[in-house]
């Protein structure tokens, strides 16, 4: 697109034409040039954009920027070039497929082999056995297998090619979220750590200035947000709920009875609970090995036949493990209020201090 500034009140065909004859020809154009037009060539604008194109394909001295009709024809040199690209142009359509469909991921996990493992039979009734009781295989996969009752009757399929990639798929899923938890519960800690380390930093003269609720703007008008001043999210991100709210003195240590710890470290010993107890054993289950097969526990078994992996609690967020249950519950009351306390007022920052620069919108 090209836009000029003309003294003529109607359209300047001529200095169109001047215009098309130069973006075309590199030796087009009148002799005169743009002389004795009513139009102005120097305010002369190009306006040019581009999509689909692939810049690599252009030439390596490739142009998209011009300041005048002889740059313009080397962009729409550098534009041909793009286009030549077969992976340049509009995306029509794309087409999602599950990983697992991938053919080097087929190799890889030789998902097109399908195991087999021997098949038993009882030699006879007289004997008192019975198929699937005595010989074959348990619900686990054990082989039940007496020699004295049964006999090898030929080889069985193990598990068919589209369980085995119904198991790979939904056990994926599932460490991702399990992953998720675990991930989100260190970012926690860690902004826990920078958010007391900027409060121990802060003057002991504002311990009772409030402190700006990031959050305040999504809570509903009837709901009672408290107040909190640095003493208290310091005392509190700290000790926790077990320590009375009090002022800090020159050994913090001293406020922590004798079989207690800081409260970012009874966090820390939550989440290595998490992965000792759960995270941990249950990618070892996936990683076994069997029949032939490499990490034969991601495709031969779906998470919930694994005893434990099989806890539906330990991937949402905000739950520990406990190890009473064996399982994963909510956080306590204690923990709960860090996560919202965290939220709404870390990073800390002092009302006085955005009082008067922005907009500030408290609840009284």
């Amino acid at each position: 697109e090209f836009s000029y500034t003309s003294t003529s009140r109607t359209a300047d065909g001529k200095f169109n034409d001047e215009i098309i004859l130069r973006a075309q020809n590199s030796e087009g154009g009148s002799p005169s040039g743009f002389e004795n037009l009513n139009s102005n060539a120097a305010n002369l604008k190009i306006w040019i954009e581009m999509y689909g194109l692939s810049v690599s394909a252009a030439a390596e001295d490739t142009l998209l920027i011009a300041s005048d009709l002889e740059d313009y024809r080397d962009v729409m040199d550098s534009g041909f070039q793009g286009m030549m690209d077969p992976s340049a142009g509009y995306v029509q359509s794309i087409e999602i497929l599950p990983w697992t469909e991938n053919s080097a991921f087929y190799n890889a996990v030789e998902l097109d082999i399908t195991p087999s493992r021997m098949s038993y039979a009882c030699r006879g009734e007289e004997l008192g056995c019975t198929d699937g009781v005595d010989c074959g295989y348990d619900q686990d996969g054990n082989e039940l297998h007496d020699h004295n009752l049964c006999e090898i009757i030929g080889t069985e399929d193990l598990l068919y090619k589209d369980v085995r990639k119904h198991n790979l798929l939904a056990n994926a899923e599932f460490l991702v979220r399990a992953d998720k938890v675990a991930v989100q519960q260190v970012l926690e800690a860690h902004e826990h750590l920078n958010c007391v380390s900027e409060l121990m930093q802060m003057h002991r003269s504002w311990d009772y200035k409030y402190l700006v609720n990031h959050n305040l703007e999504y809570y509903g008008d009837d709901t009672i947000i408290p107040s909190v001043d640095v003493r208290y999210l310091r005392h509190f991100l700290l000790y926790g709920l077990s320590v009375p709210v009090q002022d800090l003195n020159s050994d913090p240590e001293s406020l922590l009875a004798d079989d207690s710890e800081y409260f970012f470290a009874r966090k820390s010993k939550k989440l290595r609970n998490y992965l000792n107890s759960f995270l941990t054993p249950c990618m070892q289950e996936f990683e076994k090995d069997s029949d032939g097969l490499l990490h034969a526990g991601m495709q031969l078994k779906h998470w919930t036949e694994i005893p434990v992996c099989n806890k539906i609690m330990c991937i949402f967020p905000c739950t520990q493990w406990d190890d009473a249950t064996s399982d994963c519950l909510p956080f306590d009351q204690e923990f709960t209020h860090l996560v919202y306390r965290s939220l709404d007022y870390c990073p800390p920052l002092l009302e006085d201090d955005v009082k008067g620069d922005i907009a500030w919108h408290g609840k009284e």
